[in-house]
């Protein structure tokens, strides 16, 4: 008697919990030199930038993008860019990077642009048509 119930002990546990979820949806590596000059457009449009918003725009993951990022750029640890990535000083010479980028931190509200720009092209324009009846 004791070794049935203990036996339906063990299996108790397990009904409970759902079963766990397969991910659809996985973010596809872009090769090394996609991801570089990715990185490089990003640094275009703003001189400073978080992991989280390169993340979000670039959608990679995120030890990729770090991987990449730490041979262009380094990370400011002080001051009010805090925790942002900025280009080394020589890959911005390289980038021609000079008073049209924005000396500010792309952050997520930001990134929002984007995926506004991107949702445009897939759109078609459409006139407003008064209709009659016959």
């Amino acid at each position: 008697m004791a070794a049935t119930s203990f036996n339906t002990f063990t299996t108790a546990g397990n009904r409970g919990k759902p079963p766990k979820k397969k991910q659809t949806e996985k973010a596809v590596r872009m090769s090394q030199n996609e991801l570089l000059d990715a990185l490089n457009a990003c640094f275009r449009d703003y001189r400073y930038n978080s992991l989280k918003a390169l993340k979000q725009r670039l959608r990679q993951p995120e030890v990729f993008i770090k991987s990449s990022l730490e041979s262009i750029a380094t990370l400011v640890r002080s001051g009010p860019f805090n925790g942002n990535y900025r280009l080394n000083p020589e890959h911005e010479q390289l980038l021609n990077i000079g008073h049209e980028t924005k000396d500010q931190a792309a952050d997520e509200a930001s990134l929002d642009e984007y995926d506004e720009e991107d949702d445009d092209d897939d759109e078609a324009d459409f006139e407003d048509v008064k209709m009659t009846e016959d």
